[in-house]
């Protein structure tokens, strides 16, 4: 959510990039303890029978007290919930920066008069979001399981655009540098193919049928998309502005 977000956050893009850095450590941080205490907690036999892992094992730590399970469970709930508003945040303003760039209609980048917050594309991503369950499960499944093959291809594209910029742009201005820029952004290269061939049919986490259909008709959308867009900026008749909480306007 920080990259979709950072236009209205009111503070030094390098301090921006640093909160980055130390929210993915955090978090991977966080990750590594928790699979080490369950791992701690339970045996192999154990974990493999485990209807909830986490929860079983902080109940076992308590010897058998179904009240640590439920607080664990309460604590996953919760999870969720911020990671669905995370999600609303950062989907939101991805169909503003697509209705900038003239990829969808303009009436996507349309920013609050009060809040500064892109109003309209929030509406319909919350639109989207209160019909979804209507889907059904089965749906929704292959839904999110091509979206997550989606991301990692944006993960490739952002990696790829990095090393471009950095041989066809040396000059521009970078608040937030790193060392060795080519070689991080060949390893983000190379790290994204890796975990592309995880999506791989017959590999543990492959895409079935329905998916691949999924991310074809999502091609097949999105490419006309990119030569509108295209062909918008060359005609020079991109409108819209950026949400701007500092200036509290659009501009």
């Amino acid at each position: 959510m920080i990259p979709q977000a950072a236009e209205e956050v009111d503070i030094p893009a390098r301090r921006i990039g640093h909160l980055m850095l130390f929210s993915i450590a955090m978090s991977v941080g966080w990750y590594c303890l928790i699979l080490f205490c369950v791992s701690m907690l339970f045996d192999h036999e154990s974990i493999l029978h485990a209807e909830l892992c986490t929860a079983d094992a902080l109940s076992a730590a308590w010897n058998g007290n179904p009240a640590a399970r439920r607080i664990v469970v309460f604590g996953g709930v919760c999870g969720i919930l911020t990671s669905w508003n995370a999600f609303l945040a950062a989907g939101s303003r991805v169909l503003f920066s697509m209705g900038k760039s003239g990829m969808l209609p303009e009436w996507f980048s349309r920013v609050h008069e009060r809040y500064h917050t892109p109003s309209n594309a929030v509406l319909f991503i919350g639109g989207i979001s209160a019909l979804a369950p209507f889907f059904g499960k089965q749906l929704l499944t292959w839904i999110s399981n091509a979206a997550s093959f989606s991301t990692v291809i944006a993960y490739g594209l952002v990696a790829v655009s990095f090393l471009v910029l950095r041989k066809k742009e040396p000059d521009m201005p970078r608040p937030c540098k790193i060392r060795n820029g080519y070689l991080a952004g060949r390893i983000a290269v190379l790290l994204t193919l890796g975990m592309l061939l995880l999506y791989i049919p017959g590999m543990p986490s492959g895409l079935g049928t329905p998916e691949w259909i999924i991310i074809f008709l999502w091609t097949v959308v999105g490419v006309p998309m990119y030569l509108i867009a295209a062909d918008t900026r060359k005609r020079g008749r991109i409108s819209g502005g950026r949400t701007d909480r500092r200036a509290g306007r659009k501009s």
